[in-house]
């Protein structure tokens, strides 16, 4: 038993110093720097030159479930890339519910390429998208955007 206790004295005090350094609080370390995003926000909604869009969707999504429906306005580049995001919106619930978009035409260059993104998610997993091209000048009233399912 005497030869134990100097072994036992050695594990105590290591678990003592375990315990002491972990209730001291860490030394905070600097955030590492995120690339900024390339999409710029939305125009704030209290603009009242805004323009309005205004549609509803079509289509059938499988399962009784609600889904996580969100909607874009970008604009893109020459090569079809996003490079603004110039509205969104989102909801949990029915495909079918009307939206409205709005957006800033003064923001806009005269030959800007514009598109309404749709993806229809179901626990993370897409189920359905659109992609509609907006034409210059922008309708009020958009066409019935039938959705693409995913099978």
């Amino acid at each position: 038993m005497r030869r134990l206790a100097p072994a036992l004295l050695l594990i105590c005090a290591a678990v003592l110093t375990l315990l002491q350094g972990c209730a001291n609080e860490p030394a905070t370390a600097p955030l590492p720097k995120v690339a900024p995003a390339k999409l710029s926000t939305p125009a704030p909604r209290g603009n009242t030159q805004l323009h309005t869009l205004h549609g509803q969707l079509h289509g059938a999504v499988a399962g009784s479930t609600p889904v996580d429906v969100e909607l874009a306005i970008l604009m893109l580049d020459t090569r079809g890339k996003p490079v603004a995001l110039l509205d969104s919106e989102a909801w949990f619930g029915n495909v079918a519910s009307p939206f409205q978009l709005a957006l800033d035409p003064q923001r806009l260059p005269p030959s800007a390429r514009l598109q309404l993104r749709v993806r229809v998610t179901r626990d993370s997993r897409l189920l359905a998208y659109v992609h509609h091209e907006l034409s210059q000048p922008l309708p009020r009233q958009l066409p019935p955007l039938r959705l693409q399912v995913l099978p």
